[in-house]
């Protein structure tokens, strides 16, 4: 836990590269704190970024690893999806860059219905080699259109930094695997964290230092000490409250007369007058129901 990363985090690419994937080598990586704060925000990026790449990363070694060790179907932890025969068949440019068009052998996948399949979804992370997994391209799925996964052609687009010149033109044919994990829920957030530093960072306070003493949002604070009032009346569906002092919890319509039961009224009061709050709890609890509330209380107190 207290050693110094060998290098900043922001150099290491979101991507994986063929080096990581085929090394047996544990990546440099240190637990997530549990209790108290951390150093810096420095520690705490660094801790957080590395944790999340590997937790996409694992998977996928993993299963590229059991793909070209033969192990049994039955004996394996991660359920790759694997496609043979492919080829790249064309290139087109687009106001997003450029995407190349692939084909692979459809023959093995039956009656597959590409409509609901959740093989080839955007954004999925695909793996191509020639070489079984010895040398590797990385891309993501940048169009499925089920039309033309029927016949096995969908469009990729190959991460930059690769060598790729004339891919369309080589008559190569490569086995493909996808990521069992999904690596655009990840990608935006890595790339987010190599942007955070010491001085941009926000709720530092909360999440580095871990202080538990949580002030109300700014904008409830008043350097004159006047309470600040809202309507509550449309968020709550209660007519008693057009004037209720925020900040005073006593002075909150009682749970009562509310659409809600005194656990979700507890997380709306909290999410309400403080600047850093979680909410958390089983499906069907009402999350989303109390967040409708808590933007509701917001919007209609801009002024």
């Amino acid at each position: 836990t207290g050693q110094k990363p060998p290098k900043d985090f922001r150099d290491i690419p979101i991507c994986p590269t063929s080096k990581e994937i085929i090394s047996q080598e544990r990546p440099f990586l240190r637990e997530n704190i549990l209790k108290g704060g951390y150093h810096d925000a420095e520690h705490y990026l660094d801790v957080q970024f590395r944790l999340l790449r590997e937790d996409f990363l694992e998977p996928l070694r993993e299963g590229i690893y059991e793909t070209t060790h033969n192990v049994p179907r039955a004996l394996r932890n991660q359920l790759m999806k694997s496609y043979q025969g492919v080829r790249i068949i064309g290139k087109e440019f687009t106001s997003s860059g450029t995407i190349h068009t692939a084909k692979f052998d459809v023959s093995k996948f039956g009656a597959t219905s590409w409509t609901h399949s959740k093989k080839l979804i955007f954004g999925s992370l695909l793996c191509l080699s020639k070489d079984n997994f010895e040398t590797m391209l990385f891309a993501t799925v940048a169009n499925r259109d089920p039309e033309y996964l029927e016949k096995g052609i969908f469009d990729l687009r190959f991460i930059e930094e690769q060598n790729i010149f004339d891919i369309e033109k080589r008559k190569d044919q490569y086995r493909m695997v996808e990521s069992p994990a999904y690596f655009e829920a990840y990608r935006h957030v890595l790339k987010g964290l190599k942007e955070l530093h010491e001085n941009n960072l926000p709720f530092k306070k909360y999440l580095v230092e871990c202080c538990g003493d949580v002030d109300p949002p700014e904008y409830l604070r008043r350097e004159d000490g006047y309470p600040v009032y809202y309507d509550l009346s449309e968020a709550l569906h209660v007519q008693d409250g057009t004037r209720v002092p925020v900040l005073d919890s006593k002075a909150w319509p009682p749970v009562e007369v509310l659409p809600l039961n005194s656990s979700q009224l507890e997380a709306l009061k909290t999410a309400v007058t403080t600047e850093f709050s979680v909410i958390q709890g089983p499906p069907g609890t009402g999350k989303t129901y109390v967040g409708t509330k808590i933007v509701r209380c917001l919007l209609d107190n801009r002024q």
